[in-house]
């Protein structure tokens, strides 16, 4: 028996003349004040129901100022901000680039903004079949996209950004960059890392 019962029944049951004491009352409030109206005359607003209809997916163009298909079939995309700091998003497992298309549009007003598929998701053509994906592979990957963004925006810096997966792929893309293991110029374009909602395991 839950504590909420236990105290419910030891109040006991309410009063046999309560019925008796609600209607003197409301008759005697009833001569002062307005009676409560019925239901069915109460006009309630009416609530503007949720367009359902539209299922169709969010256009890339909306969001990205251009999508480019680098080696292997792996699209990048990029929207150009304020700055010259360009965020390198990475996203999560089962999810794509798309998924920080709202992210693209908040940071436009002070930075810029790129992210790829990773193999295996949205539009990477990287490999037909099922891929074998673990750490290595995708570091390389996210490798091979930082190297195409660093020669393609030669002025600018970047900061790393990951979520779930894509944030172990981040932490560990930004270790090997600072310390100087992907060359001295990744070295000095790499100035931050961002992680969201990262799995420690796999990721320091």
């Amino acid at each position: 028996m839950s504590n909420l019962l236990k105290q419910t029944l030891k109040k006991g049951p309410p009063p046999k003349n309560m019925d008796e004491h609600s209607n003197s009352s409301d008759d005697s409030e009833g001569e002062a004040g307005d009676e409560m109206p019925d239901i069915d005359d109460v006009d309630f607003p009416k609530s503007k129901p949720a367009d359902m209809s539209n299922y169709a997916p969010l256009k890339w163009e909306d969001y990205f100022d251009m999508i480019d298909s680098i080696s292997y079939g792996i699209p990048v995309y990029y929207a150009k901000g304020a700055n010259d700091v360009i965020f390198f998003c990475i996203h999560g497992a089962g999810l794509s680039a798309s998924s920080f298309c709202l992210l693209a549009k908040q940071l436009q007003p002070f930075a810029s903004f790129a992210s790829y598929d990773i193999v295996g998701h949205g539009l990477n053509k990287s490999i037909e079949d099922d891929p074998v994906v673990d750490m290595e592979a995708l570091l390389s990957e996210a490798v091979n996209v930082l190297e195409y963004l660093t020669k393609r925006f030669s002025e600018s810096t970047f900061v790393v950004v990951g979520h779930s997966l894509g944030g172990c792929v981040a932490a560990n893309l930004a270790n090997k960059a600072s310390s100087g293991e992907l060359g001295e110029d990744l070295k000095k374009l790499v100035v931050g890392l961002i992680v969201i909602d990262v799995s420690e395991e796999h990721s320091i």
